[in-house]
This record gives structure tokens, C-alpha cells and sequence, in this order.
């Protein structure tokens, strides 16, 4: 199962996120839940630092699928937009895939 876990400040912006573990739902190279999280957290971090000039910070393993991602202007509304938006798109795959994939506060 793949586990997400978004950061947040004291003040409830996010801050990044921390994805692990490899889906399960088929081989490698067939797993449609495993593409479809790589394509949303990798398009919003190419979006972060490409459309808006932001640095991203990102550290990533694939022997354990391990992806922890930080912003380093984490505040400004545009960022917060693109997490939101990668937040809806990883909801809606859980919601299809639960045996798959898991948000975690």
C-alpha cells in the first residue's frame, strides 16, 4: 500500500508531503494506482518549481518508493493551490483504490 502524509504549519498550510510504499494493485510496469500518484506528485512538483519559480526540496528512494517533498516558499497562494489541487486528485484515487493507497492527516 501507498501512504501520503501531507505537513502542515501551525497555521494549516501545507508544507510538503511524504508518499511511501509501493501500491500492490499490479506488477510493475502494469500498476494504473502506482502511475497515477507518480504523475500527480511529480506534475506538481515540475509545476511548483517550473510555472512558478519555486524552489522545491525533494528526497526520493525507489527501492521503497520514497518521495518527501518541501517548499521552500510554502506560503504563498499559488503553492497552496497546487497542493490543494494535488490533495483532490490523490483523494479521488483513494476513494476508487483503498486497498491501494492511503491519506493520512
Amino acid at each position: 500500500m501507498t501512504e501520503i502524509s501531507f505537513y502542515k504549519d501551525s497555521e494549516d498550510q501545507f508544507t510538503g508531503f511524504k508518499c511511501i510504499g509501493h501500491s500492490g494493485y499490479a506488477d510493475e510496469g502494469s500498476d494504473i494506482v502506482c502511475a497515477a500518484v507518480s504523475m500527480l506528485t511529480f506534475n506538481f512538483v515540475n509545476s511548483v518549481e517550473k510555472l512558478l519559480g519555486v524552489k522545491v526540496y525533494v528526497e526520493q528512494r525507489e527501492a521503497d518508493a520514497y518521495l518527501d517533498v518541501s517548499i521552500e516558499a510554502y506560503q504563498r497562494g499559488d503553492v497552496q493551490l497546487l497542493f490543494r489541487s494535488l490533495k483532490l486528485g490523490l483523494e479521488e484515487i483513494e476513494k476508487n483504490y483503498k486497498k491501494y493507497l492511503r491519506l493520512t492527516k
